[in-house]
């Protein structure tokens, strides 16, 4: 459903991505690992049509959408949760999340405001509340929610835990669970591969801009020799 053949990306005369090849199935859940700098963000952002490649071809439901500009691949049904969150802070967690509603372009519509206030009742008392005054827990868990009033078909998320505690960053695998239990596929950056290899159905490894190993989450979490030689585990 989402496939990159050949992809190549240059920052300046920095060459990042270099004949990356992945693709991504109906509903499914990959876990992009690799070590700081090897490309996971600027793939996320080729996808999400926030970088243009300088090479190869990109397709979203069959359909070469290379060029196709970030809104209209958001449109798509393809929704992006940066490595810094990006909500609004001088929006409330009300209007951040509201600004971000519609339903699918099939008229479908999965997660609306009810629906999230359910899942993390947390947000609720906070709905009042200037986007800056959240913690740091709490933005992730808005920006992911914000991301799903997107109703979309693929959600890609970078450093999904990064930096959060320990309780905090459960909250975010339990939302993420959710996510795969409501059959949206999505590309998932984080480092811990723990708690990756529960909601994900196959690995990525990146390394020097090109995908070294792509496979099941198990064949991965059981081969320590593959960790230490590409993650450094």
């Amino acid at each position: 459903m989402i496939m990159v053949k050949g992809i190549h990306a240059h920052y300046g005369k920095s060459h990042i991505l270099k004949g990356v090849e992945l693709h991504l199935r109906e509903g499914e859940i990959i876990g992009l690992v690799g070590r700081n700098g090897m490309g996971k963000t600027t793939l996320l952002r080729v996808i999400a049509g926030l970088k243009t490649p300088s090479k190869g071809i990109k397709k979203i439901f069959s359909t070469d959408y290379t060029e196709l500009p970030p809104h209209k691949i958001s449109q798509l049904g393809i929704a992006y949760v940066p490595e810094k969150r990006g909500i609004f802070p001088n929006l409330t967690v009300r209007e951040n999340l509201l600004m971000a509603a519609r339903p699918r372009t099939n008229g479908d519509q999965i997660w609306g405001l009810d629906e999230v206030l359910k899942m993390f009742p947390q947000l609720e008392p906070r709905l009042n509340n200037g986007g800056s005054q959240l913690s740091g827990g709490e933005q992730q868990i808005l920006a992911i929610c914000r991301a799903l009033m997107t109703n979309p078909e693929y959600v890609l998320i970078d450093e999904a835990t990064e930096g959060l505690a320990p309780i905090v960053a459960e909250e975010v695998w339990t939302l993420l669970e959710e996510i795969s239990s409501k059959g949206v596929g999505a590309i998932i950056v984080d480092k811990d591969l723990a708690s990756l290899s529960k909601v994900t159905n196959r690995f990525a490894i990146m390394m020097n801009g090109q995908i070294v190993f792509d496979g099941a989450s198990a064949n991965l979490k059981s081969d320590l020799k593959l960790q230490k030689k590409f993650l450094g585990i």
